[in-house]
């Protein structure tokens, strides 16, 4: 059975999801993983890849901010990217 916070935090997921592709982004959720990021946007137009990380209103200003640092500390850059088929 999914808990009530579960179930917000997958409909933010989506609703994320929804914002970007109204952008043109391809989203790709990162369900039940409690990873770094819940949802990635990709627009391959301008080569822009965002990992997002949804989280409630409830959460502090200066939880967000720590979170953000540290995210944007660790993916933040220039990357290879590839596509395979297996």
């Amino acid at each position: 059975m999914v808990g009530i916070n579960d179930r917000r935090g997958r409909d933010k997921e989506y609703r994320t999801m929804r914002k970007y592709e109204k952008k043109g982004y391809i989203c790709v959720r990162n369900a039940g993983s409690h990873g770094e990021w819940d949802v990635m946007a990709i627009n391959h137009e301008n080569l822009d890849i965002r990992l997002i990380q949804c989280k409630p209103k409830s959460m502090s200003e200066k939880d967000k901010i720590k979170l953000y640092a540290k995210g944007r500390n660790k993916f933040n850059g220039v990357y290879r990217v590839s596509f395979e088929v297996e």
